[in-house]
Parts: structure tokens; C-alpha cells; sequence
């Protein structure tokens, strides 16, 4: 039997797994960071965020020969394992991690970021179990895509395909976070969406998606229905692109019902021949896809 240890690295915590080849948890450890609620950066030192880490290793490893250790995580990821750029867990900005845990531990590392450990965790064991080419698209406070071919994720030459958030749909719509205007994160991530829906001056007290989606208000409707269509647009794209067999939604707002209008509305922005085999549709594995995926990268 091999065992894999799974570490998915967010913005709050590190959820930390030992698995055997079979996806069955054996052990399972959860650190948070130490962080205000409000605050978007980690701001721990280094040498504390690496100690976390290599603590839940240690403490998973425990008794067991691991064939590897898979991480998940939020940044665009070289095929080396370095974080590219600025990281939320601001100690680990453009830090060698695989490199250096791999020294430290003697295995196999592997690194991901975190929506391609989703789709390749709704590849092999979720939604889209039994297809070789899916999409994974994190649907929440931003917006992200993860890209399996023939089975194996997609990472580009640089490792920073799947950024489908930043496509642009419209190019005379909002500035989104990076400086784009009209992009697919700017109408649908759900921050971008309640403040859409304060510009046209609804009237929903303390607005959230979920609130604005169930509201019968008219504003609230046309808010939510061209977040959804603009949505649509960049889906649409990725189908006409990649041509995959199934899209499945993860993330924070995957729980509301949009997937028949997501379904329909994708449809006039396709080309006839994959209007009828490209579904889109809800996670099975929920908070646990992280975990899964980075799982799945040993043991692929």
C-alpha cells in the first residue's frame, strides 16, 4: 500500500492529509494562520509559515514511507514548484516551496495551484469521473480555472494556464482587481457582482450573492442575470477552445441553482457541434477537492 501526504495551503488555513493509493484519509491535520478575519494577506514570518507546514508533515508522516507529498495552493505555480509572483501567505512570495520541502523530507513534491488540483480531483474521483478532458472552474470570491487534457492537467509553458477569470467579455464594462476592464471576474466573482448591484442602487440591505440571486427585486434580477450571461460568455469560450467533455463549478457560489441557466445561456455562444455534448455541472467533492487533487498529483 502507498500512502501520499495532501496539504491544501489557503488564505486561512493549511488542511493537511495522509492518504493510501485508494483516496482513503488515514490521518487528517488542520493548522489556521494567525491572521485578523478581515485581513486578505497572511503576513506570518517565513520561518513561522514554513514551521506550520513541515509540522502537519511531520505529524502526518508520522509511522508511514509516503510515495510523495501533493500541495494545493492559490498562486500560479512553476512547473518547478516555485510560487510565481506575490503569494496571499506573503513569506512564501516567489519561494522555491516544492524545492525546498523535497530537501527537507527526502520524497517526491509536487505543487499545484489550487484550481487545477480541483479539476483534477473532480477528474478522478467527482464529477467528472470517467472523462479525460474537463474543466474546473472555481466560481467564488474570484474566478479560476483548471484544465485537464487526455487526463493530465494543463499547466501552459509557464504554468499559469487556466486564468479564465481575467478573459474579457466586455470591454467596456468595470475594472476588475488586476486592471482589465470587462472581464469574466469583473461581472461574475462575487464581491464584483454585489458591488454591481450597489451602483444600480438596490435596495437589499447588506447585499450578498446569495441574497441578490433569491431577491425578487427587478434590480437585483437584471444584477444577477447579465453577472450570469457575461459568465456564460467566457464558458462558452473555454467549450468552443478546448472542446471538453464536462465543466464542473466549484467553489464558493457552486451551491446556488444557476447551472440550467448556465446550461442554456452557454448554448448561444457555442458553435453547433458541441451544443449538445458539453454539460455543465455541480462538484461532488465540495471543501475536500483541495485535498483530493493534491493527493491526486503523487499518485498520477
Amino acid at each position: 500500500m502507498e500512502y501520499a501526504i495532501a496539504l491544501d495551503i489557503g488564505g486561512t488555513k493549511i488542511e493537511g492529509v495522509l492518504f493510501n493509493n485508494r483516496f482513503k484519509k488515514i490521518k487528517e491535520k488542520k493548522v489556521y494562520f494567525r491572521k485578523k478575519i478581515s485581513a486578505s494577506i497572511v503576513r506570518m514570518t517565513k520561518k513561522e509559515v514554513l514551521g506550520l507546514i513541515c509540522n502537519i508533515i511531520s505529524h502526518l508522516k508520522e509511522g508511514k514511507k509516503i510515495a510523495g507529498i501533493g500541495i494545493s495552493i492559490p498562486d500560479v505555480i512553476t512547473k518547478e514548484g516555485s510560487i510565481a509572483g506575490s503569494s496571499k501567505i506573503e513569506a512564501l512570495s516567489r519561494f522555491g516551496l516544492a524545492k525546498y520541502l523535497k530537501k527537507k523530507f527526502r520524497c517526491k513534491v509536487i505543487a499545484a495551484n489550487d484550481a487545477d488540483c480541483f479539476a483534477l480531483a473532480e477528474q478522478r474521483l467527482g464529477a467528472g469521473k470517467g472523462c479525460k478532458n474537463i474543466i474546473g472552474i472555481i466560481y467564488g470570491t474570484g474566478i479560476g480555472a483548471g484544465i485537464i487534457i487526455e487526463g493530465k492537467i494543463y499547466a501552459g509553458s509557464t504554468g499559469s494556464s487556466g486564468e479564465f477569470g481575467h478573459n474579457v467579455v466586455d470591454p467596456s464594462g468595470l475594472r476588475e482587481r488586476i486592471g482589465l476592464r470587462g472581464t469574466v471576474e469583473s461581472f461574475a466573482a462575487g464581491p464584483n457582482l454585489v458591488k454591481d448591484y450597489i451602483n444600480a442602487e438596490g435596495r437589499i440591505k447588506d447585499p450578498d450573492p446569495i441574497k441578490i440571486f433569491y431577491s425578487k427585486e427587478r434590480k437585483a434580477k437584471q444584477v444577477m442575470d447579465e453577472s450570469l450571461e457575461m459568465f456564460s460568455v467566457g464558458i462558452a469560450s473555454l467549450m468552443n477552445i478546448l472542446n471538453p467533455e464536462i465543466i464542473v463549478i466549484g467553489g464558493g457560489l457552486s451551491n446556488l441553482p444557476v447551472y440550467r441557466q448556465l446550461n442554456r445561456w452557454t448554448k448561444k455562444y457555442t458553435v453547433d457541434g458541441l451544443r449538445k455534448y458539453v454539460k455543465i455541472v455541480k462538484n461532488k467533492l465540495g471543501d475536500s477537492a483541495g485535498v483530493y487533487g493534491a493527493a491526486a498529483l503523487v499518485f498520477s
